[in-house]
């Protein structure tokens, strides 16, 4: 019986031998014979989530930037000086006070007299290298006294009440024949400057508390309303410290004049 005869290894391709598997799959060398495997497609979408995110963070990061500031945003004002009065904002809902809103009388004459504090408000500035330059500041003084505003306004104010007051009295009066005030608060070209100076500070003020409709009332008294308002107490505190006086009176001929030395 012939014997089957042995084919040497890889005549037929059905043996190999490792070195032939080796070349074949690319592992000499260390060249592939053929391109790798892709990345998957889990790690190409992961590219392209990353960069979809980079691009709206950066349209964001631009419009942020680019964006005009609105006009309702809150303006952050620098810490004011020592020697400035202090303006501490509180809340306040205005109700009618009648002891401020009649005719004048013993109480009604001395309630808006105390609103003025002692010194009439003026106070000493006794540290001259702390005051920068500004309108109406003589720098070249050793000392300065100054009045804030809100206290020449009260007397303003004041002296317009009690002017109208005075004249309709003497209009209404006149068997009493007596002559109008002579107090320099009540005459014309004060009242007239008074009555610009207010407007000005009205304006300056510029109070935008919204006043709503109120449909059962005839009358828009202004009462009830939240207003945003300065600690009338701590300025009251911060100004007798630095008084220059212990006069007190909105008006000359009702107050009285006493030197700091006499009174506490």
């Amino acid at each position: 019986m012939p014997t089957a005869k042995m084919k040497a290894p890889g005549e037929d391709g059905t043996a190999r031998s490792s070195s032939d598997c080796d070349e074949n799959f690319g592992l000499l060398d260390g060249v592939p014979s053929s391109p790798p495997a892709g990345p998957s497609r889990r790690i190409l979408w992961a590219i392209v989530l990353l960069a979809l995110s980079n691009t709206v963070s950066l349209c964001v990061l631009f419009y942020v930037t680019l964006k005009p500031q609105s006009a309702l945003s809150t303006v952050v004002y620098p810490p004011q000086p020592d020697w400035f009065p202090p303006q501490i904002p509180v809340k306040k809902v205005f109700q009618s006070e009648p002891l401020f809103g009649q005719e004048p009388n013993n109480e009604s004459i001395a309630a808006w007299n105390s609103l003025l504090p002692k010194g009439r408000g003026w106070i000493h500035m006794r540290n001259k290298t702390a005051l920068p330059d500004m309108p109406g500041l003589n720098q070249s003084l050793p000392e300065h006294i100054a009045l804030p505003s809100v206290y020449h306004q009260l007397h303003c104010l004041y002296s317009t009440m009690r002017g109208y007051y005075d004249l309709l009295d003497h209009i209404s009066s006149p068997h009493r024949r007596r002559e109008l005030p002579t107090d320099p608060g009540w005459n014309k070209e004060h009242l007239n400057h008074c009555w610009d100076y207010l407007r000005q500070n009205i304006m300056c003020a510029a109070d935008v508390t919204l006043e709503w409709h109120r449909w059962n009332e005839k009358v828009e008294t202004g009462w009830g309303y939240e207003h945003q308002c300065k600690d009338w107490d701590a300025l009251t505190d911060w100004v007798l410290e630095r008084r220059t006086s212990n006069n007190w009176g909105l008006l000359r001929g009702e107050g009285e004049r006493i030197p700091l030395a006499e009174s506490s």
